[in-house]
């Protein structure tokens, strides 16, 4: 549903509400978040902060190191 990119995380919103981090580098996971909607816009991020837009909200996401 959505894909998004910054430095060396891949970062995708599926049609089932989950929105996951992979490393570009390794492909291992790094993170997953819930959310209520189906509906992803592009993300934004700030510093250490991931801005997950989806379903009309903001979901703010503390990035962990490996995906700074």
């Amino acid at each position: 549903m959505q894909l998004d990119i910054f430095g060396q995380t891949l970062y995708t919103g599926q049609s089932d509400g989950l929105f996951h981090a992979y490393n570009l580098l390794s492909l291992k996971p790094l993170f997953t978040v819930a959310t209520a909607s189906r509906e992803f816009q592009p993300s934004l991020r700030t510093g250490s902060i991931l801005i997950v837009r989806c379903g009309g909200m903001m979901l703010g996401v503390k990035l962990p190191s490996a995906a700074q």
